[in-house]
């Protein structure tokens, strides 16, 4: 029996021993499993309640109970990976004198919809005439940020926290300073990972619950006035709040069909504004959660299940920044179709549809009366004109048409043109016959506006060219693109060598897919360059030949080297620019700060963040390359954070048709693949052409490129010399002179030259490329501060990111304490602190000035609370931040009976405060038990809230 209970003793030992047992885990591995759980959430139904309560602090127990709040949500969701579905609907409530609550306002609802990639928001005012249904394809309001929605109620689900657009974890793995701490925290029950993070959108502080699929069991967000707040910079708005605390705590979990969702929680919230504090209480809980609901059956993200009210005013925006068109009210038996050709959303009834779209088979001639046969047509590509004979540019297009009949009909090309609108038939005939039109003309029939979409008409005339599968090939194009787009009815090459005069020819002749991935490969894989060029323009003629218009720049030369957005960069105007030093100019931005300097002024400037002219933020040699990165539309940022070059968005973003010429062209002596693209931007009616000559033997360089606009050519780049540069190991090739030709109605006719003396891909760089000395005597001028500096040998500009001052300083100087770093050493300071007296203990340091009244009540308040403090384990220490006599100190520490530690700077003040990160007197820091700094600057008031923040770490 004794033997049995040992058994069962260690037996049970041992399962203490692995359940205790923490798993190792970096960061990476936390956020991994922490999505794995989240990324299950794909289809729901949900109804929450929160009630708001806002602190006692600041109310009477009356105004409490009236000032409460409380919310009913119900949020249904769906993704499917390929597309997303949302519905949202909160419902305010008030409580009345008997304690019951009942809904805010009846007569006001508010509903949003996302499905289709598209957002609906219905209001329902208390009238119809106040009541609209707003809808948008917008990516910002239409994309899966759903920005429009509520936190409470949603945000814990979507592993989204309050003031954030993103789910944490994408916002913990792009932070730049990002940890996990030694030890697991205790949270309620169970021991949890602590994850902190400081990124652009504040400070975080997460604990991930190992045992309920690493959910955020208790999380601390702070964010101040540079952090970003729902995605986005702090607004200038004076109700605005300078700094925000929200705290989410008491967090309680379920599982449901595998799944770990939070059903109850508390959140704190602390705002900070310049003359008031706010603070509240949210306690949230779900009432409701079905996972996996069959959405079709429930009809849960149907147009219907928003109940709009028969007349409701429609307003359409059918792109970002473009005011809504209202045009329409809302009737039974209509729906909203996206026209892919333009973007615009078209609100039609709900038997209509566009049939007719590249890549898809033409429809039959239901609604047309026309004359024609499908012995006429077999194994014909077709030509299909929709025209109106009242109208002189259709008119036009089918005498165009007619002249070239014959030719077209040698081509096996079935030429077809239907009158888009009834007329007399008599009518008509008459003016086929006088025309002497030689092809069949039909006329719609029926509806005349529903044919017309149906064949996704958008203009007069339109056309329609078709393989001899009479498969759409391409639409809406121009009378005089018709040859191009007839290339396109042909059978696709083999691929194979290309016909060419050059000896050595491409290995294989390559479709626009590869050409794009070849380029790609090379170019984007340019991370970082050092690039030096000579630029001229080589003739000019200003707009209408106005001797008035402003020159432009007609030479410079520059050097210049760019990681991202840091870039440094040498400039003059002058040919001999760069021998001469009044002629330079030099620009940085070293991610922080910008600095510029003007050699003829000798003069120059430092300011916090990016600025500078068009000159400081062109980059020639990549504007003539078309390598230049251009801003993209926010549902390509999370593929292309950073943008995308020009030629990514001609080739691969912009909807539009491309073609590749079945021949090799020559350039500069390269054997070059040619692609034309085409595509009508907006509400053009004439199409636009890029065509672009690419080397494939020279790793798809770009050696030609031109552009047309309204049928003329506007700019045209070409390559006269390329060279080789190394790149990790591998070749890249780069021109070495290029010219480029550009006219424009605006700014006139201009020839330009570039000239690149050296090129080298991926340099490494440092933090110090950024940065620039100016010259001795230089008198720099602070744009933020409005403060002027006389630049001198051996001194440095630094930001204090505490309070986002330049500083100038020193080159010996730096700031060595913040909030995350070790507290440095007491060096240059007199003081008695025996290590043992610090060791596994929180430090509060207080730099003071005895002689300063707001120092000394400080100084007094910590002798009141020592006590209090020590028992929280807390050494309180003090520093006098400027040296007086010793007898004059400790008679004052005496005096004032201060029972802590008290010393004195020693060596160079203001470079010791400097140090210590002292920006103002009476200084306050706080450290863990690491002697790690938690927290500094702050006030003797917010004492008792740091501490305890710190025990919570």
């Amino acid at each position: 029996m004794k033997t049995t209970h040992t058994l069962l003793f260690i037996a049970a030992c041992c399962i203490s021993i692995q359940t205790f047992a923490a798993e190792k885990l970096s960061v990476p591995e936390l956020l991994d499993r922490y999505a794995e759980n989240q990324d299950k959430m794909k289809s729901l139904i949900a109804r929450t309640e929160s009630v708001w309560i806002p602190s006692a602090e600041s109310t009477t127990e009356q105004q409490l109970k009236q000032n409460r709040s409380k919310s009913i949500v119900e949020f249904r969701y769906e993704d499917t990976g390929k597309d997303f579905k949302a519905y949202f609907c909160r419902t305010p409530l008030k409580l009345e004198s008997d304690g019951t609550w009942v809904e805010e306002n009846a007569s006001r609802l508010t509903k949003l919809l996302w499905r289709d990639k598209r957002y609906y928001q219905y209001y329902k005012g208390p009238r119809l005439a106040v009541s609209n249904l707003y809808v948008t394809a917008d990516a910002e309001y239409a994309g899966k940020e759903l920005i429009d929605i509520a936190y409470d109620g949603v945000g814990p689900f979507r592993g989204v926290l309050c003031g954030d657009r993103e789910r944490i974890d994408s916002i913990l793995r792009q932070s730049g300073s990002l940890s996990v701490r030694p030890d697991l925290d205790q949270v309620g029950s169970v021991k949890c990972y602590v994850v902190d993070a400081v990124s652009v959108h504040g400070t975080y502080m997460i604990w991930l619950d190992p045992e309920h699929g690493y959910g955020i069991a208790k999380a601390i967000v702070r964010k101040g006035p540079e952090d970003l707040r729902w995605g986005r910079p702090r607004s200038n708005n004076t109700n605005s709040f300078d700094n925000s605390t929200n705290v989410m705590q008491n967090v309680r979990f379920e599982s449901v069909n595998g799944i770990w969702f939070p059903m109850e929680y508390e959140r704190l919230s602390k705002r900070e504004y310049e003359d008031r504090t706010q603070s509240s209480r949210t306690y949230y809980k779900v009432t409701y959660l079905d996972v996996n609901p069959d959405h079709n059956g429930l009809g849960s993200f149907s147009l219907d299940g928003l109940d709009i009210q028969e007349g409701t005013r429609i307003r359409i925006a059918d792109a970002p920044q473009k005011p809504p068109r209202i045009e329409h009210t809302w009737q039974e038996g209509k729906k909203f179709v996206v026209d892919e050709w333009d973007g615009r959303i078209q609100y039609v009834p709900k038997d209509w549809s566009i049939r007719v779209g590249v890549g898809r088979e033409l429809p039959a001639f239901e609604g047309i009366d026309l004359d024609i046969t499908a012995e006429n047509t077999r194994d014909k590509a077709l030509l299909l004109c929709f025209f109106n004979m009242n109208q002189r540019p259709s008119r036009n297009c089918v005498q165009q048409l007619s002249t070239r009949a014959k030719e077209l009909m040698a081509k096996d090309v079935v030429v077809v043109a239907v009158q888009a609108s009834k007329i007399d038939g008599i009518v008509l005939n008459e003016w086929v016959e006088k025309n002497s039109i030689p092809f069949a003309v039909g006329m719609v029939q029926g509806d005349e506006e529903k044919t017309r979409f149906t064949w996704g008409v958008r203009s007069l005339p339109w056309l329609i060219s078709t393989d001899k599968k009479h498969i759409v090939r391409a639409e809406g194009f121009g009378i005089e693109e018709l040859d191009e787009k007839l290339k396109k009815t042909e059978a696709a090459p083999a691929k194979q060598a290309a016909p060419t005069n050059n000896p050595d020819p491409p290995k294989s002749f390559l479709n626009v897919k590869e050409i794009l991935a070849g380029w790609e490969s090379t170019y984007r894989s340019v991370k970082t360059m050092r690039v030096s060029y000579s630029y001229r323009v080589v003739d000019y003629k200003p707009p209408n030949n106005d001797p008035n218009w402003p020159a432009p720049v007609m030479y410079e030369r520059s050097e210049r080297v760019e990681d991202g957005k840091r870039y440094h960069m040498r400039y003059s105007t002058a040919e001999d620019g760069f021998d001469r030093p009044e002629s330079l100019k030099e620009y940085a931005f070293d991610g922080k700060t910008s600095r510029g300097y003007l050699g003829s002024e000798k003069s120059g400037t430092i300011k916090l963040g990016l600025t500078g002219s068009a000159v400081e933020q062109l980059n020639r040699f990549k504007d003539f390359t078309l390598t230049k990165l251009l801003e993209v539309p926010d549902y390509f940022k999370e593929k292309y954070p950073n943008g995308v070059t020009m030629f990514d968005e001609l080739f691969g973003l912009l909807k539009s048709t491309k073609n590749i010429r079945p021949y090799l062209e020559t350039v500069a002596g390269e054997p070059c693949h040619v692609v034309e693209i085409t595509y009508i931007r907006g509400q053009q009616s004439e199409p636009e052409k890029d065509i672009f000559w690419i080397a494939q033997d020279k790793g798809m360089c770009l050696m030609k490129y031109q552009r047309y606009e309204n049928n003329k050519m506007t700019r045209e780049n070409e390559v006269e010399q390329i060279a080789m540069a190394d790149m990790d190991g591998t070749a890249i090739w780069y021109p070495v002179k290029i010219r480029r030709h550009e006219e424009s109605e605006y700014n006139g006719n201009i020839t330009e030259e570039l000239i690149v003396k050296q090129f080298i891909p991926n340099v490494k760089v440092d933090e110090n490329t950024f940065r620039f000395d100016f010259p001795t005597g230089t008198d720099v001028y602070d744009i933020a501060s409005r403060k002027s500096y006389t630049w001198q040998k051996g001194m440095k500009f630094i930001l204090d990111e505490w309070n986002n001052n330049i500083c100038y300083v020193p080159k010996d100087w730096s700031i060595l304490v913040g909030i995350g770093k070790p507290l440095p050493t007491f060096e240059g300071i007199k003081l008695n602190l025996p290590p043992e007296q610090t060791n596994n203990r929180p430090i509060l340091l207080c730099f003071f000035d005895m002689n300063q009244r707001p120092s000394r009540n400080c100084m007094k308040q910590l002798s009141e609370k020592v006590q209090e403090l020590k028992a929280k384990d807390v050494v309180v220490v003090a520093v006098h931040a400027s040296k007086v006599d010793d007898s004059v100190l400790n008679e004052w520490v005496k005096k004032n009976n201060i029972p802590f530690p008290v010393g004195m700077i020693q060596d160079d003040e203001e470079k010791t405060r400097f140090s210590w990160g002292v920006r103002s007197l009476h200084w306050l820091i706080l450290t863990d038990k690491k002697h790690i700094v938690r927290v500094e600057g702050f006030s003797i008031n917010e004492l008792d809230e740091k501490i305890t923040a710190l025990k919570e770490k």
